[in-house]
């Protein structure tokens, strides 16, 4: 940034009062500075939003992605959830763990899913490594969220997404099996039947693994 820049300026006021230059800069200096930054930006957030709506949760900024410890203890007293996208097999219970341990939050998953190599999509472009068959998706579907209930710090999850994406690719060329339903609104009933059943008994899953504090 130039010189003039307010940012640039803050900088350079921080590593002055550390005895630093931006020649001379370390790793505690640039996770320090990370940190005050993603705190502005949340306290910011924060207080814009409770100024018009004072009743609903701050859910976060849905991270792409695990973020930097540095980012989490920034935005941590701020935020009423933390929440990210993760596309992994499995959930990230460690990860969630550690998300509430560094703040003191709870969590929530704001997409995940698993798309199947059967439905005839191409599958090329897109999170998540396909798996073969509607069956396996919703052994997946299962593994994880049972996974999430049982982690009391975790209040909860978004499947991506209800449509499947078409063949030749949405907009930026997206092409997979991510849907509840087919492009014609089929549903895909082994993932549909799979999600209804575990999803009516996922509360009291959720309770018993808060009562023995897991």
């Amino acid at each position: 940034m130039p010189p003039t820049a307010p940012a640039y300026q803050k900088a350079i006021e921080f590593l002055k009062a550390r005895g630093h230059t931006p020649q001379n800069l370390d790793e505690d200096d640039q996770s320090s500075f990370l940190e005050i930054t993603a705190g502005e930006y949340a306290r910011i957030a924060r207080e814009t939003i409770r100024r018009y709506d004072p009743n609903h949760l701050i859910m976060g900024c849905r991270f792409a992605g695990y973020a930097p410890e540095a980012v989490l203890r920034g935005m941590g007293p701020y935020f009423d959830v933390i929440s990210y996208n993760n596309y992994s097999p499995d959930a990230p219970v460690e990860r969630l763990r550690q998300i509430f341990d560094l703040t003191g939050k709870p969590t929530m998953i704001t997409e995940f899913s698993f798309k199947a190599m059967d439905s005839g999509l191409p599958n090329t472009k897109g999170a998540a490594k396909p798996v073969a068959t509607q069956k396996d998706r919703a052994e997946g579907f299962t593994r994880y969220v049972e996974a999430l209930a049982a982690l009391p710090s975790c209040v909860g999850f978004h499947w991506f997404e209800y449509r499947d994406e078409p063949a030749e690719g949405r907009f930026d060329g997206e092409n997979s099996n991510y849907g509840l339903v087919k492009i014609d609104l089929t549903p895909w009933t082994a993932l549909t039947d799979r999600m209804k059943e575990v999803n009516s008994r996922i509360e009291t899953l959720a309770a018993k693994s808060a009562e023995r504090g897991n």
